[in-house]
């Protein structure tokens, strides 16, 4: 799937998406001039995103239920 189809399905700008490649957070393969990404490389991304948001989120509850 190329960058700006995979912007579609994410609802996020194509900018994002390549910027996330760029960083390293999506894993991409270039055959040719077009930049590819593979839906299995997404969902795991997509995954792993969710799951930090809820290891944050659990972060948050366990540090206000510390505070007196």
């Amino acid at each position: 799937m190329c960058s700006s189809d995979l912007a579609e399905r994410v609802s996020t700008p194509a900018e994002t998406v390549r910027y996330w490649i760029h960083l390293g957070k999506l894993r991409a393969f270039k055959p040719g001039r077009q930049v590819l990404v593979r839906d299995t490389d997404l969902d795991e991304m997509v995954e792993a995103s969710e799951l930090g948001a809820q290891r944050a989120e659990r972060a948050r509850r366990a540090r206000k239920a510390v505070r007196p």
